[in-house]
């Protein structure tokens, strides 16, 4: 699946390698700060338990304290209601906050020589999308390739050539040989692609009989919400949504919104990539 500049409405299955997306280039979406990435959803649910178990343990401790010795015996039995509530409210708060954790998607990353490194505020946007989906994307193996190496990869012009049908380019075929691991996605980020206003392309087993997948950037015209973009196909295993406010809308018409519906909430949560 690529994003290109064209206008097209939500395409057939077995038609999606053939697509050619164009997308327009936003007037710039910020990436989201530290703060609005979540990441501390665990301890306040832990929090949330310790006070929650605290107030009701003193009640319980002051009540049974009150039967057993009066005044004096209500105010003792609170305290230690008290304490232990809060143990006891931690632990169990903290059990839920655990069970309700997002799951995981681990992808590795691939840098070609001299693209500009947007991987961490990529990854926390898709961090903010993913999160309807209790989904987090964190980062495996990272690993930058030698200008050598790139340049064998891209050749003289230094921009991928990318596919147009249901098979890979010379170039993609030997770019998607590194950096992998069994069961993972691997995203690299490139300089460009042949077609110049490319942003990314995913490149799944279903539509061309790769054993992982792959997401590939475009380090020099991608939007915050890109590489989200391409994890979306992937996990998914779907092509284009026809609401300008979905997350897999085309990039012609996508207004950076970023919702997802039920069914792809379910889809991804049910991805093999996602454990």
């Amino acid at each position: 699946m690529h994003e290109h500049l064209t206008t097209e409405t939500q395409p057939a299955r077995q038609d999606r390698s053939d697509e050619l997306r164009r997308e327009r280039l936003p007037s710039g979406t910020p990436a989201p700060s530290q703060a609005q990435r979540g990441d501390g959803a665990r301890d306040k649910d832990g929090a949330t338990g310790a006070a929650i178990g605290a107030f009701a343990g003193g009640i319980v401790g002051a009540g049974i304290g009150f039967l057993v010795g009066g005044p004096l015996g209500a105010f003792i039995g609170g305290g230690a209601g008290i304490l232990g509530g809060a143990a006891l409210g931690g632990l169990i708060g903290g059990a839920g906050g655990a069970g309700a954790a997002a799951r995981n998607v681990v992808m590795n990353v691939t840098k070609l020589a001299g693209v500009s490194d947007t991987v961490s505020a990529d990854v926390a946007q898709a961090n903010v999308i993913f999160k309807q989906a209790n989904v987090r994307v964190s980062t495996g193996k990272t690993e930058t390739l030698s200008t050598a190496t790139s340049q064998a990869i891209l050749g003289p012009d230094n921009v991928l050539d990318d596919f147009t049908g249901s098979t890979l380019t010379a170039e993609e075929t030997q770019l998607v040989t590194h950096n992998r691991a069994p069961g993972r996605i691997t995203a690299y980020y490139v300089p460009a692609f042949v077609h110049p206003s490319v942003r990314g392309e995913a490149i799944t087993p279903d539509d061309f009989g790769v054993p992982d997948p792959s997401v590939v950037v475009a380090a020099n015209n991608h939007v915050p919400d890109t590489l989200a973009h391409e994890l979306g196909h992937v996990l998914t295993n779907a092509g284009h949504d026809s609401d300008p406010s979905n997350l897999m809308a085309a990039g012609s018409i996508r207004n950076f919104t970023d919702t997802l519906t039920t069914s792809q909430i379910s889809k991804i949560q049910k991805s093999p990539y996602v454990s």
